[in-house]
């Protein structure tokens, strides 16, 4: 939720960098021509506004609105710039700081004897992410500079342009640039998870999971469940430090036909990380469910048009089900 909530906001960040007004002015800044660009190389006076590019038609531009052009990139467009910038960087921390709260729950139940599992984030080598991190790096390089007009060069107003366009979407490249903006923007791809398997003794790793590739079945089984309840944990938030939050999760018939131990470590597991569950089983698998729950649904068909729901606690059904153990086992051909 969280998640979905911080890419609603970069997106109003980048729609507010791309709306009409601010690409029309940012056009109006950077008017090529013959290799040029409108707009001042170096600190500017009345007088020195004019002479790096006196060469371009006056109509094309005025010194009036060269100056309110250079204001307002400095007072909107690079400051929207560096604002989606730290959006994107307080990301990226979150999601460091969620995965350090999940293994601080992994690190308490044991994976395998003696070994516990740990989730790494580490960066991507994707070259698009790279470049785009590094671009946005360069436009706002020299927002905070002592001297505010030298952070706004000809080369500044260019760098800030390219970006724009590709946000906004270049011409016959627009479905292209609605991709790329979509990859680079979502956080999550600026990193590679995986999973290692950590000695307990020494801290050492003693395994790499990237993926299930090689592992039996009960292997499988347990990363898979670790890596279902860490995205679960960090969906729900486990890091905000509210018990009394509701964490719901269904799990239909996900144990019927995994082994044993397995199921168990992913119960203790899903208890550890604050998970309020409901589990849908088959009676014969119930004995693996029932160390983790305190609620017991049995539900049943009397006959073939109606059927019915009974709740029990744990205590109940278990006193219901020694009963019915002593009880006499009916004669053949008797009535029921």
């Amino acid at each position: 939720m969280t998640v979905t909530t911080n890419q609603h906001s970069l997106r109003q960040d980048r729609d507010r960098l791309t709306n009409p007004a601010a690409a029309q002015r940012t056009e109006q800044c950077i008017h090529s021509k013959e290799g040029t660009a409108c707009g001042p190389s170096h600190r500017v006076g009345p007088d020195q506004l004019l002479t790096p590019w006196s060469h371009i038609p006056s109509a094309r531009w005025s010194p009036k609105k060269c100056l309110q052009t250079l204001q307002y990139l400095r007072t909107n467009v690079i400051r929207d710039i560096a604002s989606f910038q730290a959006h994107l960087s307080a990301q990226e921390q979150q999601i460091r700081e969620r995965i350090e709260v999940i293994n601080a729950s992994l690190s308490a139940i044991n994976y395998n004897p003696g070994r516990y599992i740990r989730l790494n984030a580490a960066p991507t080598p994707s070259v698009e992410i790279r470049d785009f991190r590094r671009d946005l790096r360069t436009c706002t390089s020299d927002a905070l500079a002592t001297d505010p007009d030298d952070a706004y060069t000809e080369e500044k107003f260019l760098q800030v342009k390219q970006l724009l366009d590709r946000f906004k979407g270049r011409p016959e490249h627009t479905r292209h640039d609605a991709d790329w903006t979509t990859r680079v923007t979502d956080v999550r791809r600026w990193f590679i998870f995986n999973a290692s398997e950590v000695n307990r003794a020494d801290d050492t790793e003693h395994e790499v999971h990237s993926d299930s590739g090689g592992k039996s079945g009960g292997q499988k089984e347990k990363l898979a469940y670790t890596i279902l309840a860490a995205s679960l944990a960090y969906q729900f938030r486990i890091d905000s430090g509210n018990s009394k939050t509701f964490r719901f999760v269904v799990i239909d018939e996900a144990f019927g036909r995994g082994d044993d131990p397995s199921a168990h470590f992913a119960l203790d597991l899903f208890q550890r990380l604050g998970l309020q569950l409901l589990v849908v089983t088959p009676l014969q698998k119930l004995h693996v469910i029932e160390p983790h729950v305190t609620r017991v649904g049995y539900v049943d068909r009397p006959d073939t048009v109606r059927s019915r729901l009974n709740t029990l606690t744990i205590e109940e059904f278990r006193d219901a089900r020694m009963k019915a153990a002593q009880m006499p086992a009916p004669r053949p051909g008797s009535q029921p």
